[in-house]
């Protein structure tokens, strides 16, 4: 084997790894992409449990507070009546304002855990985004790396072929139209598609 033969070789092997070496970093990239997508994933139900969580337990305070605001009403009534105060002029008074204290007390409590349930949509939200955007990301990387395995094996298998062509001696180092595919048995398209599609 010449010289010229043993460098074809080493080249083709370079070429090769080259191929082989890109189509793992779009795999691994993938890869990475699909284990965010499914963190991210798990993150959004969390988020969104939490929330159903935190609107049942605001739905259980505001009955709470309201229940509690019926008591006292209630009792200051029974104790106007047991000290002979009728429900009119200044006690109806605070009892009015005590009724209107108390239920914007109850819609505090629902505003807040409307808020806080808000909060928590928003979250499982940005999370599934995020995993969209990581599942982009991936097949975008894989495509990459597929279009540079490709580049990159056509125009190394061209560069092999035209050394070997050159090699021979047989004048120009630039190959006719068609001598890849008799040297190679395929067209570098074909060669292309073997190295990025495995």
């Amino acid at each position: 084997m010449s010289f010229f033969g043993i460098g074809i070789g080493l080249g083709a092997y370079g070429v090769a790894s080259q191929v082989k070496a890109q189509q793992q970093a779009g795999k691994e990239a993938k890869r990475q992409a699909d284990e965010e997508n499914a963190l991210q994933q798990q993150n959004a139900l969390m988020a969104e449990r939490e929330k159903q969580a935190v609107l049942e337990a605001g739905a259980m305070e505001e009955r709470k507070q309201r229940k509690e605001g019926v008591r006292l009403k209630h009792a200051r009534l029974a104790a106007g009546g047991k000290a002979g105060v009728l429900p009119m002029g200044s006690f109806e008074l605070v009892q009015k304002e005590t009724s209107t204290e108390l239920e914007i007390d109850a819609l505090t409590i629902r505003s807040n855990t409307t808020e806080d349930a808000n909060a928590l949509q928003y979250q499982a939200d940005l999370s599934r985004s995020m995993g969209s955007s990581a599942l982009l990301r991936g097949k975008s990387a894989r495509k990459v790396s597929r279009h540079a395995a490709l580049s990159g094996g056509i125009s190394g298998a061209a560069g092999l072929a035209f050394m070997g062509y050159g090699a021979r001696g047989k004048g120009s180092s630039t190959m006719k139209a068609g001598t890849f595919k008799k040297k190679t048995g395929m067209g570098m398209g074909e060669f292309g598609s073997k190295w990025v599609n495995g």
